[in-house]
């Protein structure tokens, strides 16, 4: 009897060992859980740290436009201009007073774009505010390399943007000797590239887009205007030299393309395409009382040899769009637009397209990017809205009224916001009615305007 109990009580000291010792490892357990769920990545701590610098940021955003809201209603309410320029901005006192120290150095009316767009920790404000001031201190031509650069290639650091540049442009430089080691680029080697070496493509039906002298001239003028960028590029980098000699190489190829390609006799330019003659206006090549002559010719073709028709293919589309924006040939463009057959948009649509095609025939794939370039004409040409300065910072706004259209109602994205133009006919005259974003200024109607409505009766 004694032994049974002797092995009984063993026998439960073992048990509450084992319970022991399982107790103290699911503990162990339930502590790492718990330490790993405060820290890490995605800990609470972080996460609390996270939210904290989120709620941060969107009170930064909200004191910011509060204070720029209020700026501009004292102005407006005292019948003050209250448009955000350089030096109206300096006139806004402290914007954000944290107590994480963020910068408040707001010396432009980038300060909203600044709030909206910087994602990340708060001191990341601080470093955009120091590439946005010495944006504003570059001169006009560096901000237009930079604002390619960052639209093209996604370039937002103005020292990574030079770089960039100074280690690219010797090869460019190359590349374009290679291939015109007589002054004219050529045919590209045979090789698999030389297919390639175009001038416009899946033009419409008697358009001869292979044709030598049009497809040199094209890519000639091509040419012209990178020359012209790089005399650009090389003034950013501070080669004066290099700027120079790209500008006389831009110079002297102009001349040969006018001495080679003009044909005084008829006003035309290489083969007489519209993107031919477009491109000759467009790149710098017909200047003055020749550009006149060369646009006048291109009218004619345009109305008579194809029709009122588009007559340009994926190259052409935005060449010619620019043309005839600039030349203000909106009743071309319009009737070029709403033509219902063979070759044309309205063309598309009649066949049940609801994306633009590949070719005006429909003979290869029904979404393509080909004639895209026609839509600038609808917000620069019939809106009217036209970029002076970079990002859309100053923009000129003359609306082109076809005598067809009753109203339009315009909207352009840009970094500040949305340009909104609006106008309609009526029995007084054409009523404008412009809206523009805080950042953005305008000229119109003969008067330069900032922020807020703007509303102008314009002459029929």
């Amino acid at each position: 009897m004694k032994i049974f109990k002797k092995k009984e009580i063993n026998s439960i000291n073992g048990i509450t060992l084992i319970a022991l010792v399982i107790t103290i490892i699911v503990l162990l357990i339930l502590a790492g859980i718990s330490i790993s769920m405060l820290s890490g990545d995605n800990g609470i701590l972080q996460k609390a740290t996270d939210a904290k610098q989120t709620s941060e940021r969107a009170e930064a955003k909200e004191l910011a436009k509060i204070d720029i809201m209020a700026w501009i209603t004292d102005k407006t309410a005292n019948h003050q201009d209250a448009s955000l320029d350089d030096e109206k901005v300096k006139e806004i006192r402290q914007v954000i007073d944290l107590s994480k120290g963020i910068s408040t150095r707001f010396v432009s009316d980038h300060m909203v774009n600044l709030l909206q767009d910087v994602e990340g920790d708060l001191t990341q404000k601080e470093q955009m505010l120091a590439r946005i001031d010495s944006y504003l201190n570059m001169p006009d031509i560096d901000r237009r390399v930079f604002q390619l650069l960052r639209r093209n290639l996604k370039i937002y650091d103005l020292d990574e943007m030079t770089g960039l540049i100074e280690s690219q442009i010797d090869s460019v430089r190359n590349i374009v000797r290679e291939y015109s080691p007589e002054g004219l680029l050529r045919a590209w080697h045979d090789t698999h590239n030389r297919y390639w070496y175009l001038g416009d493509w899946l033009a419409p039906d008697g358009i001869d887009v292979r044709n030598e002298r049009s497809v040199d001239f094209v890519n000639n003028a091509c040419i012209s205007v990178c020359l012209g960028n790089m005399a650009d590029m090389a003034r950013l980098l501070g080669k004066q030299d290099d700027a120079q000699c790209f500008a006389d190489w831009q110079q002297s190829l102009r001349q040969w393309l006018v001495d080679d390609f003009w044909h005084p006799a008829d006003s035309t330019f290489a083969s007489a395409s519209p993107l031919d003659m477009a491109m000759a206006v467009e790149s710098g090549i017909a200047t003055g009382s020749m550009a006149e002559a060369v646009s006048e010719k291109l009218i004619k073709l345009s109305r008579g040899k194809y029709n009122s028709h588009i007559a340009v293919g994926l190259v052409g589309v935005p060449v010619f769009t620019e043309w005839a924006t600039r030349q203000r040939q909106t009743e071309l463009m319009y009737d070029i637009l709403k033509q219902p057959d063979y070759p044309g948009y309205l063309n598309m649509i009649r066949q049940g397209a609801t994306t633009t095609w590949e070719s005006w025939d429909h003979s290869r794939s029904s979404i393509h990017n080909c004639y895209n370039g026609i839509g600038t004409w609808f917000y620069e040409a019939l809106g009217g809205i036209v970029a002076t300065e970079p990002a859309y910072r100053r923009v000129s706004i003359s609306p082109q009224y076809a005598r067809h259209i009753d109203w339009v109602d315009v909207r352009k994205e840009c970094p500040y916001g949305t340009i909104v133009v609006k106008w309609q006919r009526n029995a007084g005259g054409i009523t404008l009615d412009v809206t523009l974003p805080v950042g953005v200024t305008a000229d119109v109607a003969g008067k330069t305007v900032g922020a807020g409505r703007h509303e102008f009766l314009m002459n029929q």
